[in-house]
């Protein structure tokens, strides 16, 4: 409801954008239900199956999304009809996979634990707002600083140089993914173990970082 109720106020400058809306709407709302399956999963620490529900949601998003602008109108509709389509086969993926553990969903609630997991949790909550906002906003402004007859090729052209860079955020979001399970749970089981895990992967993400920084600086200049 909020994103139907804020979002037209973005879009003043590209009227296109208009329909997309309900639309990305609900893709939004099927990627968060499968957070909650992927966040059973990540507790189980089975992270192979994460990556292949990840997996069969993308062949589905690009089956479905290449299906719509083929057989249906090649517009940015029919496309984004397709990538939901395709969220929605992965979110039935991940819950037919942890269809066993909601069998019975309030067997281990404890209305004790639900303030202090509110609380803990809104940090992380915070940073992914935040996180989105700051990954955004530039968009956002690119929209708001053109006119509105050129805008739509702008933020085409823009998101398309950003793509490179955005497949860049995955790495660390591919490693958080990966460590974090185990180092919540050995947080408080075995400290050495933690601080042995902490460190690997404190190193993995600097031997992946620094070669990417050091290649930026030489070759930033011939890629502007």
């Amino acid at each position: 409801k909020a994103i139907l109720t804020i979002a037209p106020y973005f879009a003043g400058n590209v009227p296109e954008v208009l329909p997309l809306i309900p639309v990305a709407a609900l893709l939004i709302t099927f990627d968060s239900i499968r957070e909650l399956a992927f966040a059973i999963v990540r507790s189980k620490e089975k992270m192979q199956t994460e990556a292949g529900i990840s997996i069969i949601t993308n062949i589905a998003i690009t089956i479905l999304g290449i299906g719509a602008i083929f057989f249906f109108d090649a517009t940015p509709l029919s496309l984004m009809i397709g990538y939901t389509l395709g969220s929605v086969v992965g979110t039935i993926a991940a819950y037919w996979v942890v269809r066993e553990d909601l069998q019975n969903p309030f067997k281990y609630f404890r209305k004790k634990l639900v303030m202090p997991m509110i609380m803990e949790g809104l940090p992380f909550g915070l940073m992914g707002l935040l996180g989105s906002l700051m990954l955004n906003v530039d968009t956002l402004i690119v929209g708001w600083l053109t006119s509105a007859a050129d805008a739509a090729k702008t933020l085409g052209i823009y998101a398309a140089a950003q793509r490179p860079v955005q497949v860049l955020y995955m790495v660390p979001s591919i490693l958080s993914v990966a460590f974090f399970p185990a180092l919540a749970r050995l947080a408080t089981l075995d400290k050495a173990r933690f601080k042995n895990l902490l460190e690997g992967a404190l190193s993995i993400s600097f031997l992946i970082a620094i070669p990417l920084v050091v290649g930026g600086l030489i070759l930033g200049s011939d890629l502007m």
